[in-house]
C-alpha cells in the first residue's frame, strides 16, 4: 500500500504521461510544480518515491527512438539503473493503473453504503424531530 503523496505522484504521471521532474540533468533542481503541487521539496524524497514505485512494478522510463529505417517511432524502455535521471519522461504500466482503479474502486465501495446511511440516518433525527 502507498502512501497518499505517493499515491499522488502515481496519478500525476498516469495523468500526464511522459512527464519530468527536471529540465536540466546535470543541475539538481526540480520543476516547480514537483514542490507546489506534489509537494516534494528535495530531491531525495522524490528519488526514493520514484524508485518505490519502480520497484512495485508501477512506472517505467521511456524515450522516443526511431525505427532502423526511420520510417516510425516508438517508446523504448530504459533500464532504470544506468539511465536514470529526473529529466527522463516517466509513464505508468498496466500495473500502476490496476492500482489506480482499484483505489478508486474502494472509495466508491465505501462512500456509496456511508452516504446511504448518513441520509437514513439524517432522515430519521428529522422525522423524529418533527413529531
Amino acid at each position: 500500500m502507498l502512501d497518499k503523496k505517493t499515491y499522488k505522484l502515481l496519478k500525476f504521471i498516469s495523468a500526464n504521461p511522459g512527464c519530468k521532474f527536471s529540465v536540466t540533468p546535470h543541475k539538481r533542481t526540480l520543476c516547480p510544480f514537483v514542490s507546489s503541487k506534489l509537494k516534494y521539496s528535495t530531491n531525495e524524497d522524490l528519488v526514493e518515491a520514484l524508485l518505490l514505485l519502480h520497484n512495485l512494478n508501477f512506472i517505467s522510463m521511456k524515450m522516443k527512438t526511431s525505427s532502423i529505417d526511420k520510417s516510425f517511432d516508438y517508446l523504448k524502455t530504459l533500464d532504470w539503473d544506468d539511465s536514470f535521471s529526473l529529466c527522463n519522461p516517466f509513464y505508468v504500466l498496466p500495473q500502476g493503473l490496476a492500482y489506480i482503479q482499484q483505489k478508486r474502486q474502494q472509495f466508491f465501495t465505501f462512500l456509496i453504503p456511508y452516504t446511504l446511511t448518513t441520509v437514513i440516518a439524517l432522515l430519521s433525527l428529522i422525522s423524529n424531530l418533527i413529531q
